[in-house]
């Protein structure tokens, strides 16, 4: 009796020590759509609070499959079970070399565990040196703490805040903004990729 072949495995275009980065698959929506249910994981990363939908989130999927000039996404995997995980981007790469990150590790499992930290310094490595960016950038709510370690373990740093510009159950939050330069981070990594380069 033939043997049913194998759907051929994507490929690592990153790895780090735990984490790894691959291409989205449109495939990724149907497990996306769950983490996008849960409300805590909504709230921490949306202010409208709003639960995605099914279509909603396959036009997300839509738009960053095409890869458009100025954006770069990747799903993130555990490398150990080669588990998809949750996604890092990269928005508004711009001519004057910055970008703003955003990050979901959409896997509860996952939370508090060192996998998003990992992930932002993987992302930000890549984007001082295949983007050649100087500054990257990114917000985080008032009520998110955790997410706030996580990016100063990465080497972000804070840049300021709008004060009480969010509000959550009646309570009044700010809009933190950190920041972190291309000379802040050790690319050894990222050039060990490209070895035949004169880099």
């Amino acid at each position: 009796m033939a043997t049913k072949p194998t759907k051929p495995s994507r490929p690592y275009v990153l790895k780090g020590e735990r984490v790894g980065f691959k291409t989205l698959h449109k495939e990724d929506a149907q497990i996306a759509i769950k983490w996008f249910q849960n409300m805590e994981m909504v709230t921490l990363l949306s202010t409208n609070r709003r639960p995605a939908t099914v279509e909603s989130e396959n036009d997300f999927f839509e738009k960053a499959l095409k890869n458009e000039e100025g954006t770069q996404h990747f799903a993130i995997y555990d490398l150990k079970k080669d588990q998809y995980i949750g996604g890092v981007s990269l928005f508004g790469i711009q001519a004057n070399n910055c970008a703003t990150l955003g990050i979901c590790i959409g896997d509860p499992a996952y939370w508090n565990r060192g996998f998003g930290t990992e992930s932002v310094r993987l992302m930000v490595e890549y984007g001082f040196f295949f983007h050649n960016l100087h500054n990257i950038r990114l917000g985080v709510f008032g009520y998110n703490p955790r997410a706030r370690r996580a990016y100063e373990k990465a080497g972000f740093k804070l840049v300021g805040a709008f004060r009480g510009a969010l509000m959550l159950g009646g309570k009044r939050y700010d809009d933190v903004w950190m920041d972190i330069t291309r000379d802040e981070v050790d690319l050894s990594r990222m050039r060990k990729l490209v070895a035949s380069a004169a880099v």
